[in-house]
């Protein structure tokens, strides 16, 4: 077998794994929804059930998962910005720099105006493909 025939081979395999991991998730999500009814994060629930350390260890965790989004996100749209417009090459990080802080902006209004923000882009991104 050559090339992308082989990966058809595994994709059952592949899509059944997708299919188990989905389910733990949704189980664990079910349970945490029942013992923790007025909600509760990763750091109550953690630091709740377990020990204040790991609740912090939880906390970190989701710091660095929040950081490395923004970073991740920012990065690829100026990279697909710069690919429309070679132009602005020369502005890579003023672009990053403007992004990450539109991003805050939005972000500091609060859960339902952010929502609100960014789902524009969202739905144009859906028409659009």
């Amino acid at each position: 077998m050559i090339g992308g025939a082989l990966a058809f081979v595994l994709s059952v395999q592949v899509a059944v794994a997708i299919s188990v991991l989905l389910a733990v998730v949704a189980l664990s999500y079910r349970q945490l929804c029942r013992a923790f009814p007025n909600g509760g994060g990763a750091y109550a629930v953690a630091r709740a059930e377990l020990t204040p350390f790991l609740g912090l260890v939880a906390a970190a965790a989701l710091l660095i998962d929040y950081v490395m989004t923004v970073a991740v996100s920012t990065s690829s749209a100026v990279d697909q910005l710069i690919s429309i417009e070679s132009g602005l090459n020369g502005f890579r990080i003023e672009l990053a720099l403007v992004s990450i802080t539109l991003i805050t902006i939005a972000n500091l209004r609060g859960l339902r105006e952010s929502g609100n923000i960014f789902a524009v882009p969202t739905y144009a991104f859906l028409f659009m493909a």
